[in-house]
């Protein structure tokens, strides 16, 4: 997938790789949610709180709104 621009010059905004998105520039201007998982732990971000965790699911880390 590209995006051509008015000069022709082909222009990548994200690629695909598997199951990987790699985005080359990013701006959100509305919500934002991500979340990861993995065996040795995992993390949620929103748009006032990151919350990191450990391999049995206990928060360890968190970063913006505590209450």
């Amino acid at each position: 997938f590209g995006i051509v621009n008015a000069t022709d010059d082909a222009v990548k905004p994200f690629t695909v790789d598997g199951d990987q998105v790699l985005l080359s520039n990013a701006t959100v201007t509305g919500q934002l949610n991500i979340s990861s998982t993995g065996n040795n732990g995992s993390m949620t971000m929103t748009n006032d709180v990151m919350v990191i965790f450990d391999g049995s699911n206990n928060p360890r880390v968190r970063f913006g709104r505590l209450a």
